[in-house]
């Protein structure tokens, strides 16, 4: 039997448009960074033990927090390691509108390495406690970092990249 309906033929993926990684922050020492990325999976690398933060900054200005997640925060080793997107849908913080995956294809990584642990718990509970000043996407990220931990040490690197889904051809 012949399948003449689009509907049947195997479906390609989109691609995945990235933007260069930036950095910020005092430490140098806890390695590259991010090392590769897709719209919902990152891999980073480090150099030394520290203690990981990852989220998911979207185009609606919502945070997924990623890393960590569990009963702690163990301090990861050196090494490269690889994390995915949450499976639940993002929250807009103080909208408390629940948002789709499709809706939340474009955004940015966000990897946060330091000396001082932070709970997942508590991660969660400082972003939605976050109070930033601004309508610009990548001004959120870059305030995002020194706002969850820059008060409690200045030992820390955060690296961030962009993404987009590139749009089906016609």
């Amino acid at each position: 039997m012949l399948c003449v309906t689009a509907s049947c033929a195997p479906q390609v993926p989109r691609p995945v448009l990235l933007t260069a990684q930036s950095r910020l922050g005092l430490a140098d020492g806890f390695g590259p960074g991010i090392v590769s990325a897709t719209n919902d999976s990152m891999a980073f690398q480090l150099d030394a033990p520290a203690h990981v933060i990852v989220l998911r900054v979207m185009n609606d200005m919502s945070i997924e927090q990623v890393h960590p997640v569990g009963p702690s925060d163990p301090e990861v080793p050196r090494g490269t390691h690889a994390v995915m997107a949450p499976s639940q849908p993002g929250i807009v913080p103080g909208h408390g509108r629940v948002l789709s995956r499709r809706e939340n294809q474009a955004g940015y990584w966000l990897l946060i390495m330091s000396d001082t642990r932070t709970l997942p718990f508590e991660l969660e509970a400082r972003i939605q406690a976050l109070k930033v000043d601004t309508d610009s996407l990548p001004n959120l990220v870059r305030q995002v970092p020194g706002a969850l931990i820059g008060g409690r040490t200045t030992n820390w690197s955060a690296y961030y990249l962009g993404f987009v889904l590139a749009k089906k051809p016609h």
